[in-house]
């Protein structure tokens, strides 16, 4: 189990790459724009969880967590490779 710590960074480096992606995202392609909008909900999630419960609610949530941080990171290179291929 990841200790709180741990827990905080990967939730800070996972709404970096979100604010990276809000600024990009404008300009991308359709499938970007449409993969963003169902990520989108889910990082609202986790940071509701963590202004109502703080990190302790991360650690409840850490599969979300980590979900929702290999799907910003796919996104943010996709957004920085346009020509790579897509899953």
């Amino acid at each position: 189990m990841k200790s709180s710590q741990e827990i905080r960074k990967s939730f800070d480096e996972i709404r970096t790459i979100a604010d990276e992606i809000r600024v990009k995202v404008h300009l991308a392609t359709l499938d970007a724009r449409s993969y963003w909008e169902r990520l989108e909900p889910q990082l609202k999630q986790l940071e509701r969880a963590v202004q109502d419960k703080g990190t302790e609610a991360l650690t409840a949530t850490s599969q979300l967590l980590d979900d929702v941080g290999v799907a910003v990171r796919k996104l943010r290179d996709q957004l920085a490779n346009p020509t790579s291929d897509r899953d």
